[in-house]
């Protein structure tokens, strides 16, 4: 495979990654269900993965990509989780006065 066509080959997964990433964000933005998010997060981490096959090796970009990739995960579960429930405090009888 010539130089050129690897050139063409790792923008045009690049492109694509990138467009999946905005489009995740914008998911997250748009509160849109877990199904859907899970999906994006599996396209980007296949991407990545095919970004990395073109290329032939890890780069900088590629471990930016795998943190921006982790970031947005850890955005979508944190957008679905159950909210922390308030424990109410029992009143204390040392305050009551007879």
């Amino acid at each position: 495979m010539s130089r050129a066509s690897t050139l063409i080959q790792v923008a045009r997964v690049r492109s694509e990654l990138d467009h999946w990433l905005r489009h995740w964000q914008t998911e997250i933005k748009a509160e849109t269900v877990p199904r859907h998010l899970s999906c994006a997060e599996t396209l980007c981490t296949e991407l990545l993965s095919r970004l990395v096959r073109v290329q032939g090796y890890e780069t900088t970009e590629t471990r930016a990509y795998e943190e921006k990739i982790a970031l947005l995960a850890h955005g979508s579960r944190v957008l679905w989780e159950p909210a922390p429930r308030a424990i109410k405090a029992r009143p204390r009888l040392t305050l009551v006065r007879s």
